[in-house]
């Protein structure tokens, strides 16, 4: 049978009650969704300061006390592993466009080519690379403008267990970094 508009008229009358019906369903679990985030936040949140403060107390005990992890230089107990990590640190410079008139003057051959090490200093649009400038030493970076920041011990407090642990490290780092 070919369709027609009666039939299709009568199929949106159908299609449009589903899509109601389905709207109703999606803001009945929105409302239930934002009824137990009403009802359980303010715990959480306890929890999570609780959780700040407690953190903050070992991180101060573990700066306070760096020869309790020499060797090795962390530990882990009761799921949560504590001590030093060299840090993975960060490029920093003021001004980027200098940077990249250093790397062009450090590596670019008599021909005036850039070289393949100088290549993948730059982005494409040039600008420093930081991800590559990362693997020059301290004295490379000096002689380019840059420096290399955070990338001394620094303390280590993780838990190494699951995918809750995820949600509740996010909450901690915005109550730890709140508190800063």
């Amino acid at each position: 049978m070919t369709p027609t508009l009666q039939s299709i008229e009568t199929e949106c009358v159908h299609y449009a009650k589903a899509r109601n019906e389905l709207a109703e369903a999606v803001d009945n679990l929105n409302e239930q969704i934002e009824a137990l985030k009403r009802k359980h936040l303010p715990g959480i949140r306890r929890e999570v300061a609780k959780a700040a403060q407690l953190h903050a107390c070992l991180k101060a005990d573990i700066e306070a006390n760096p020869d309790l992890f020499t060797k090795p230089r962390t530990h882990t107990f009761h799921g949560i592993k504590v001590g030093f990590e060299k840090g993975k640190g960060r490029v920093e410079f003021d001004d980027p466009d200098k940077v990249v008139e250093r790397i062009h003057k450090q590596f670019t051959y008599a021909n005036g080519k850039l070289s393949a090490a100088g290549e993948l200093l730059l982005d494409v649009k040039e600008t420093p690379n930081k991800t590559e400038l990362k693997n020059l030493t301290a004295a490379e970076l000096r002689q380019l403008g840059c420096s290399l920041v955070a990338a001394g011990d620094q303390v280590v407090i993780k838990p190494t267990d699951s995918e809750v642990d995820k949600t509740v490290a996010a909450l901690l780092k915005d109550a730890t970094t709140e508190a800063q």
